[in-house]
């Protein structure tokens, strides 16, 4: 081979060399440059604890992120998958979201999925939604297990192990206020039928249901409440009072279900209602 031409080609093969790693070192530190993109704090949050066959189950998302571009977000609702009703962004409250499933018309629970990945990672979270057959009393009671409500209520998923260790879960009947910039002054929706206000679930070491505790709680009544429009609506639900203590300054009235034992403790206008398996 001409010398002339195998120094030439010897050039050119390193001039090929030398402009590869060139560009190789170029795009690694065009990868090594780019934000790494983190998805943070996210939130599925269903309107109610628990839904009938009937109802428009609504759930809140919420999440926080470091970057501008957009996500794709896959919502599914058992094997459905459901677009968002509505989306906004707020500088305190991040990205949020709004999903509606129409009524199921099916009792049971159903699995929810949440996705939402970029083009460097993804994130999941899962919530289980059930649906009874009916808002009665004893029908809550036997649906309110712990392990359901402690998923349900939890931000995190899986739940920190210090909150399924808890004995008390406090809740109202909307879970969702602050998700869907509800103003808390606006009538809640119905949980347990005939009261309203601020309700605890308390669960035994086996976590078996003992007590529901209800703080009553009167701004979003019309009538202003007294004491015997308070017990005639309950006794149009439950049935007639069985009996009235008077204890110190409180005043115990006990009503029943075929199963359960209901007593309402009155001091004033304050009203706290116990209720336990009988």
């Amino acid at each position: 081979m001409n010398y002339t031409l195998f120094t030439t080609m010897k050039k050119n093969i390193s001039l090929i060399i030398l402009v590869t790693l060139l560009f190789s070192c170029k795009k690694n530190e065009s990868a090594n440059n780019e934000t790494q993109k983190v998805i943070d704090k996210v939130w599925l949050v269903p309107q109610k604890l628990l839904f009938s066959a009937l109802d428009t189950i609504k759930f809140s998302v919420r999440y926080f992120k470091n970057y501008d571009q957009s996500d794709v977000l896959v919502f599914k609702y058992g094997s459905q998958i459901i677009t968002p009703s509505k989306y906004y962004k707020e500088e305190i409250t991040g990205e949020n979201y709004i999903y509606k499933i129409p009524p199921p018309h099916n009792n049971g629970d159903v699995i929810s999925e949440l996705t939402i990945s970029n083009n460097q990672n993804s994130t999941a979270i899962k919530k289980t939604i059930r649906v009874i057959p009916d808002f009665k009393l004893e029908t809550i009671w036997k649906n309110l297990d712990k392990d359901y409500l402690v998923n349900t209520l939890s931000l995190k998923n899986p739940p920190f192990a210090s909150f399924e260790d808890l004995d008390d879960y406090q809740f109202r009947s909307r879970l969702n206020s602050s998700f869907e910039g509800i103003d808390l002054n606006e009538k809640p929706l119905v949980f347990i039928e005939g009261f309203n206000g601020v309700y605890t679930a308390s669960y035994n070491k086996n976590k078996v249901l003992t007590k529901i505790t209800i703080l009553e709680d009167f701004r979003y009544d019309v009538v202003e409440m007294t004491s015997k429009i308070y017990f005639d609506k309950l006794s149009k639900i439950y049935g007639p009072i069985k009996g009235v203590q008077y204890i110190g300054n409180y005043v115990i009235s006990n009503l029943e279900t075929t199963n359960l034992n209901i007593v309402v403790k009155r001091y004033g206008l304050e009203f706290t209602t116990e209720i336990t398996s009988k």
